[in-house]
């Protein structure tokens, strides 16, 4: 049960540090990076994630690009030593906590090739602990913080390839989330305008009730406003629950709001072609890989989908100005629920 980082004096727990608080197999350690164009032609999700009490390591990339959605998929057993960040050809690495880190994908079957430096933007903001409530097993719950910065370097999907500077985020989570089906509302937004970023994390039970709000403000040059009530009405056109537009309202703690308008510019990345909802965490072998290109402008494709949350590259409008951004966001798929509007 020993690993190196035992000769470190960064234990919290009278446990080595391979063992986390509890044995849920579901329990992971997870790095998440977002990166989209200013101009709306692709967005591209990735991702690594550690789950100790099953040995699993896996890491996915999706891209979409010209309504076309690439999906690459990684995993192996055993997950190795904790701090290694490399599985395949998708390689990260901290250059400085915090603030920089290196992305790099090589050669694979999907398509999709990047090498990319992240850098921060604002410090970033630890969002208080998502808690569940048991229902017939222990309570779960995770740490989750984020982070806006901006993302040099190249990314290739298919024949198309994009140099320069790409704005985007970043986020870290470690714990047990809670299956969708408890979900109402979802959404995760991240936009960063020209002297200011927004930040949040929001969620709804079916009975419309607001379970979790949580994210801030980061004015340049100065430190996070953390937000304190998100009000909004989306738009559905196709009545497959994948939103096309909204109107939102974000105030901060200081009282200060901000009217955002968001317009889809595509559809996808839709998460379960990064692993999202049940693929995560599972035993494929040594070393397992994956991939597959959907069409996402084939009608009622996301409701042939088992798993119903996206991250939709979006416009974003603030007063005058328009930024592109990422919005997550995901709708129960009970009969009984019914979008409400909270303007």
């Amino acid at each position: 049960m020993l690993s190196p980082w035992d000769d470190y004096l960064i234990h919290q727990t009278a446990d080595p540090i391979d063992m986390v608080e509890n044995d849920d197999p579901r329990w992971f350690d997870r790095l998440y990076f977002g990166i989209h164009d200013r101009d709306g032609k692709f967005l591209l999700v990735t991702g690594l994630g550690n789950y100790p009490n099953t040995g699993v390591m896996d890491g996915y990339v999706a891209a979409v690009h010209n309504q076309v959605q690439h999906n690459l998929r990684l995993s192996r057993k055993p997950a190795g030593e904790r701090g290694n960040t490399q599985l395949g050809p998708l390689f990260f690495k901290i250059i400085e906590p915090h603030k920089r880190w290196a992305l790099e994908l090589g050669e694979n079957p999907s398509g999709i090739l990047f090498s990319l430096e992240y850098r921060n933007r604002p410090v970033p903001y630890m969002v208080r602990k998502v808690v569940y409530p048991p229902r017939g097993e222990q309570p779960t719950g995770f740490s989750h913080f984020f982070q806006p910065g901006r993302f040099s370097g190249s990314v290739s999907i298919g024949d198309s390839k994009f140099v320069g500077d790409f704005p985007g985020s970043r986020d870290r989570s470690w714990g047990v989330r809670a299956a969708v089906e408890r979900m109402g509302i979802h959404f995760w937004i991240q936009v960063q305008f020209s002297s200011f970023c927004i930040s949040l994390y929001y969620s709804e039970d079916r009975n419309h009730n607001v379970t979790y709000l949580d994210g801030a403000v980061f004015p340049d040059g100065g430190a996070p406003v953390p937000i304190v009530d998100l009000r909004h009405k989306v738009s559905f056109d196709r009545g497959d629950r994948e939103h096309t537009g909204a109107e939102l309202i974000v105030v901060d703690s200081k009282g200060q709001e901000f009217r955002l308008h968001s317009r889809q510019l595509s559809r996808g990345i839709y998460l379960q072609g990064a692993g999202y909802g049940g693929w995560h965490g599972q035993d494929r072998g040594q070393y397992h890989v994956e991939h597959e290109e959907w069409d996402t402008g084939q009608p009622d494709f996301f409701k042939s989908l088992g798993f119903p949350m996206y991250d939709q590259l979006a416009e974003f409008e603030y007063k005058e100005e328009k930024s592109t951004g990422i919005f997550e966001a995901g709708f129960s798929r009970s009969p009984a629920f019914q979008y409400k509007a909270h303007l």
